[in-house]
Order: C-alpha cells, then structure tokens, then sequence
C-alpha cells in the first residue's frame, strides 16, 4: 500500500473503530480512498493495522447484555429437563430425564432427579419436593416444554400466589 492509502486507512479507522476488516476495506472502495493502482487484500490490511495498534481500539463487550441476578434467595426459580443416560429398567433400556429446579440468586438446587419421562406429574413431583424443602418461590421461570406449558401448572402456581414465566 502507498502512504496515502495507509493514511487514509487510518484515519477511517479511527473514524470506524468498531468495523471489520471487510467492512473498512469495502468503506475505502466505496469512498475511493484506495489509490487506483492498489487493491486491498485481508491479510495486507490486518497486517497493517496489526503493525500500527489499529486492529482492537475498542475493548470488544457484548453492548446490551447485562447479568441477571435475582436479587434475594427464593426470588426466582428457574426449572429445565435435560434428556439423560437410558438405564435399564425390568430388561428394557429406557431413556431418562434430569428435571432441574435451580434458586437463580444462590445458585442452590431446591431439588433435582431422574425420572423415565418428562410428562407433567413428574415435573409437579420435582415442584412439589421443592417447596417442601425450600418453601414458596416468589417467581418461577419455566421454558416452552410440554410440561410447563401445562394449564395444571398453571392453575397450582396461581394457586400459590404467582404464575410461571416462560423464558
């Protein structure tokens, strides 16, 4: 590259310190900052700005995602099924499923297990083992599965005061 291309590439990335390379080699096209007899390749431009400290002028942060936490313990449960190992029950293989319920402040597990479906009597038995050992939740945060999508559930939770938030 000759002195004007490499000053114009630097000015542009001052002026675009969050661009790709992609994106600044097309933006000096397209501003015809590239004199006429040089064309930019990746690899020339990334060793350029390499050399010149010019690839990372920004610390590169996700804009827009925070931590969430709930602020006190029993705030907020959160609850998943996860499909686990089969295991062999009267000479048949059978799949198992972990069904989850997580206290999302303290990261405690009210309660846990494998069950050999993940319908929603077994879900209700995990829920129901939970509060007896932790007490009542002030939210419950639940995903789309078959079994929190149940009008059951529903009516349980509204029953005790909240209903679940679907993800």
């Amino acid at each position: 590259m000759d002195e004007e291309t490499c000053c114009a590439l630097s000015r542009l990335r001052q002026e675009m310190p969050h661009a790709t390379v992609t994106n600044l080699i097309a933006t000096m096209n397209k501003r015809d900052l590239v004199s006429a007899d040089i064309e930019l390749d990746l690899s020339t431009v990334c060793r350029f700005l390499h050399q010149h400290n010019l690839m990372n002028l920004t610390e590169h942060k996700p804009v827009g995602r925070r931590k969430f936490e709930a602020e006190l313990p029993n705030d907020l449960w959160q609850s998943d099924v996860m499909h686990g190992p089969k295991v062999d029950v009267d000479g048949r293989m059978r799949k198992t499923y972990l069904i989850a319920i997580i206290d999302d402040h303290s990261r405690l597990i009210p309660y846990v297990h494998f069950y050999l479906s993940e319908a929603l009597i077994y879900y209700l038995d995990a829920f129901e083992n939970a509060l007896a050992k932790r007490g009542l939740p002030r939210k419950l945060y639940v995903d789309n599965g078959a079994c929190f999508g149940s009008k059951h559930l529903d009516y349980i939770t509204a029953s005790l005061g909240h209903c679940p938030d679907p993800l």
